[in-house]
C-alpha cells in the first residue's frame, strides 16, 4: 500500500491533544518486539507524546475508561493489525472507539503487520476464525457487527505493509518520519542579515513590561479588533496568533489573530494596531499594509522580540499613557526601541503551550457533537 494520506489536523488555536499518537496492538504478537521499538523511537527519541497501554487484560474484562479517554485525547492512532489482533475483544473495542473519535479517517494509520490487507478487509484467515469464536462465545450480535464494520473501515485506509519493506528498521524509520512530520508544529524561516531563524507558526506574545499575554478584547473600546496585553492564560483562544511569512522581505511577516481570523493592521485614524484586516497587504505605501518585521532582542537566539510596523516605520509598543479601556493596547509609538522595554515581547510556542497546560479556555459558544452517532446536541421542542 502507499503512504498514508496527509491528516487534516485542526490548528492549535482551540484544540488540545494530550497525546500525539495512540497505539493499538495485540500484545502477544508485537509487544516485546516491533511495538516496543516503535514506542521507543516515537516517545523517547523523538519526544512524540505516545500512549501505549501495558496492561495485561484478563479474558472477558471490560476495557478501561483510561484507554477510552486516551483515544479521545489523541491526535493520531496507529493500528497495528497483526495475526491475532481480532481475537482480542479489547483491541476491537479500541478500534471501534478510534473510528468514532477520528471519523475523518486521515488520522487513523493502519500497519498491516505480517498479514494480508485483503484478509483484514474481507475478514478471512485468522480474522474469520476470531469473529467466529466471538460469535460462538455468545457475544452480543450488535457489538460484533460494530467490530466487523470498524475493522473493515480501517483496512480500507492507506497505511504501511511489512511486505513492502526489506527490514523492520526501514519500516520503523518510515513510520516515525511520517508521524513526526504530522505532529510537530509547523515553522517559518526568517533571515536577519546572514542569520537564519526558525519560528513556530502558531504563537502567543507575552509582554516583558507587565507579563500579560496579547489577546483580542471581548469589549471593543471603540476600535474593531482591538488587542491588548491583559491576558493571564496562554491557552486562551483569544491569545493565539499565526505567523505567515511575507512574499517580500526575508524578515517580514503577517500576523493573523486565530480567533477572528483577521490580520494585524494599523487602524484607519490613529496609530493603534488592531486585528481587523481581512487579508494580507504588502504595499508599504498603503495604510492597510499588514507587514511587520520581527527583530530579535537577543542576537544569540533567544525568544524575545520587538516587532516593527513597516508602513508606520514604528515599533509596536504596549501603550501605558491612555485611559483604562485602552491600557495595554498595541500602538505604533516610536521608530526607536522603548527605554522601558514596553516593546519587548516573548514569543511562546503555541503547540508547546497546549501540551503543557491541562486547562483549555474554550469560546463562549460551542456546538457539541456526539462521536458515537455524529449527531449534534439540541433542545427537544416537544
Amino acid at each position: 500500500m502507499g503512504s498514508p494520506a496527509s491528516p487534516s489536523l485542526p490548528p492549535p488555536s482551540i484544540f488540545h491533544w494530550k497525546y500525539d499518537v495512540f497505539l493499538t496492538f495485540r500484545g502477544e504478537d508485537t509487544r516485546e518486539g516491533f511495538l516496543s521499538y516503535l514506542y521507543h523511537e516515537l516517545q523517547v527519541v523523538n519526544k512524540i507524546q505516545t500512549f501505549k497501554d501495558d496492561t495485561q487484560l484478563e479474558v472477558g474484562a471490560p476495557i478501561s475508561p483510561t484507554i477510552l479517554k486516551a483515544i479521545e485525547e489523541s491526535r493520531l492512532a496507529i493500528v497495528v493489525l497483526s495475526e491475532n489482533y481480532a481475537s482480542s475483544s479489547w483491541c476491537l473495542e479500541e478500534l471501534t472507539k478510534i473510528c468514532h473519535c477520528m471519523e475523518d479517517g486521515n488520522r487513523i494509520l493502519p500497519l498491516f503487520y505480517h498479514v494480508n490487507p485483503s484478509d483484514v478487509r474481507k475478514q478471512n484467515g485468522s480474522f474469520k476464525e476470531a469473529f467466529t469464536k466471538h460469535e460462538n462465545d455468545g457475544r452480543d450480535k450488535e457489538k460484533v457487527k460494530q467490530w466487523r464494520e470498524a475493522l473493515a473501515k480501517v483496512a480500507n485506509f492507506s497505511g504501511w505493509h511489512t511486505l513492502n519493506y526489506k527490514s523492520e528498521r526501514q519500516l520503523l524509520n518510515d513510520i516515525v518520519t511520517y508521524v513526526h512530520s504530522k505532529v510537530k508544529a509547523p515553522e517559518i524561516e526568517l533571515t536577519y542579515g546572514e542569520r537564519e531563524i526558525r519560528l513556530p507558526k502558531f504563537v502567543m506574545w507575552k509582554a516583558k513590561y507587565n507579563n500579560k499575554y496579547l489577546r483580542l478584547t471581548k469589549n471593543d473600546p471603540g476600535l474593531a479588533g482591538f488587542i491588548k496585553f491583559n491576558g493571564n492564560e496562554a491557552t486562551s483562544p483569544y491569545a493565539m496568533f499565526e505567523l505567515q511569512k511575507a512574499e517580500t522581505g526575508n524578515s517580514f511577516v503577517h500576523i493573523r489573530c486565530c480567533y477572528n481570523s483577521k490580520y494585524l493592521v494599523r487602524s484607519n485614524t490613529l496609530r493603534w494596531i488592531v486585528a481587523a484586516a481581512e487579508k494580507p497587504e504588502e504595499n508599504k505605501s498603503k495604510i492597510s499594509c499588514t507587514l511587520f518585521e520581527l527583530e530579535p532582542v537577543d542576537k544569540t537566539g533567544g525568544l524575545e522580540f520587538r516587532f516593527r510596523h513597516i508602513q508606520m516605520r514604528m515599533y509596536a509598543c504596549l501603550m501605558t499613557r491612555v485611559d483604562v479601556s485602552k491600557y495595554g493596547g498595541l500602538f505604533g509609538d516610536s521608530n526607536l526601541p522603548d527605554k522601558d522595554e514596553c516593546d519587548v515581547y516573548t514569543l511562546v510556542d503555541g503547540e508547546s503551550a497546549y501540551k503543557t497546560n491541562t486547562t483549555v479556555v474554550l469560546p463562549r459558544f460551542v456546538a457539541l457533537k456526539d462521536t458515537y452517532n455524529n449527531k449534534y446536541l439540541r433542545v427537544n421542542k416537544k
